[in-house]
């Protein structure tokens, strides 16, 4: 099931300890409540490469927000929105790299996964034609450097995760014969990749010299799913039947099993990892511990079969799972305690600062709460596609097919 590769020829089978996922009757101990993320955290789709939704600025009053700005996409096919302090990158079938006024800086093509921001270093990484990664520059979006993965063109890659001087690449390869068809199970690969020390770039082709090969772990089966755990030195792994933490060394440090197709990942500040999965041909929601206990497992009503988005997680510990035609809000135990039926589908749903639930529907952004709704953006004609994303300068992006929205405190 499991190799650790550290060059062409040294593989080594592992067999890592494994237990069946356990369920429990009451949740263990842990903190009331979470923190927002840390200033500088690295942003992706979701909000962040941990996929919850949680961002660090606060909405404040509800009231009071107007447009500040619009501008077209011209072709970027926006998906997810993300901010820093000074600049905005919109992805999709294309990047676009944008001052806090709208400026365009530069712009680019993605292929095979979200692109990932990560202000410490002050770069983002986007996988581009031909499977090359490159770490491009937020100042103006030129790149750093470039280089190309194993397996390159043709795999999905659900995170790309920079630490330091270390790469960290997860992906997914079906393989297809000429006419389009699989034959053959997918495979899946968790890469780490070292810059070197001090990095050496080709200064005409970009290209990076002083790569270092740090180890890639072979699993068989897929799709695979990843997001690192809150140490951002180990990582959450889910594959069909599996879910498994694995260490700064690739190793996997315990396997949990059980019967499930996972469908969407996200963790929380102390590791949990929240899931919807397909069990016995029902879409759940399943909270599951570092430790292998299953405190929660919910199946999810009929209309939500649909259901592809990680969970969001609320800083009290409440789950929100958003689907086309339902949101349903869980307390910490996985009890429904509220759900909406949104307007149209939602384009996407954050948890900010002051742990406010974000949602933009159809013309609207709307906070959900339990006892009532209360509208922050209103857009007759519009119908976002992308968003929200709250900048920390307190900047609300949303996008349309053609355009993108800014709203700020009037």
């Amino acid at each position: 099931m499991f190799q650790l590769q550290r060059s062409m020829l040294d593989f080594e089978a592992l067999d890592p300890p494994r237990a069946p996922i356990k369920p429990v009757a009451s949740t263990p101990p842990r903190p009331v409540a979470a923190t927002p993320p840390a200033e500088g955290a690295v942003t992706s789709a979701y909000a962040s490469c941990a996929r919850n939704g949680r961002v660090r600025a606060p909405l404040g009053d509800e009231a009071g927000w107007a447009l500040r700005w619009r501008r077209p996409l011209d072709g970027v096919d926006a998906t997810a929105i993300l901010a820093t302090d000074d600049r905005i990158l919109v992805t999709g079938q294309g990047w676009l790299l944008l001052t806090p006024d709208g400026d365009e800086l530069a712009r680019g093509r993605v292929v095979g996964g979200p692109p990932a921001i990560h202000p410490a270093d002050g770069t983002f990484l986007v996988v581009e034609q031909g499977g090359v990664l490159a770490v491009r520059q937020l100042a103006d979006g030129q790149p750093w450097l470039r280089t190309i993965p194993r397996g390159a063109d043709g795999v999905v890659r659900p995170l790309l995760w920079r630490r330091g001087g270390r790469l960290v690449l997860a992906a997914t390869r079906v393989p297809m014969d000429p006419h389009g068809h699989s034959h053959e199970p997918p495979r899946s690969h968790l890469e780490a990749l070292g810059l070197g020390d001090p990095v050496e770039v080709d200064r005409g082709t970009g290209d990076l010299l002083s790569q270092q090969e740090l180890g890639t772990l072979l699993v068989e089966g897929g799709p695979l799913l990843a997001a690192p755990m809150p140490d951002g030195e180990a990582f959450a792994i889910a594959l069909p039947g599996h879910l498994a933490r694995v260490g700064a060394d690739l190793r996997p440090t315990a396997v949990f099993t059980d019967d499930f197709t996972p469908v969407a990942l996200s963790v929380d500040d102390q590791g949990w990892s929240h899931l919807v999965v397909d069990v016995d041909g029902k879409r759940a929601l399943w909270v599951v511990t570092p430790d292998g206990k299953r405190t929660v497992f919910r199946t999810l009503p009929p209309d939500m079969a649909d259901c592809g988005r990680p969970p969001v997680l609320g800083l009290d510990r409440r789950i929100v799972v958003v689907a086309p035609g339902r949101v349903v809000g869980f307390d910490p135990s996985g009890a429904p305690s509220w759900e909406r039926v949104p307007m149209a589908p939602p384009a996407g749903a954050i948890v900010t600062g002051d742990d406010r639930l974000l949602v933009a529907e159809g013309d609207r952004v709307i906070v959900y709460r339990a006892d009532r709704d209360a509208r922050v953006v209103h857009e007759p004609g519009a119908r976002f596609t992308a968003g929200p994303c709250l900048s920390p300068q307190r900047l609300l992006l949303v996008a349309t097919e053609g355009e993108l929205l800014c709203y700020g405190r009037s």
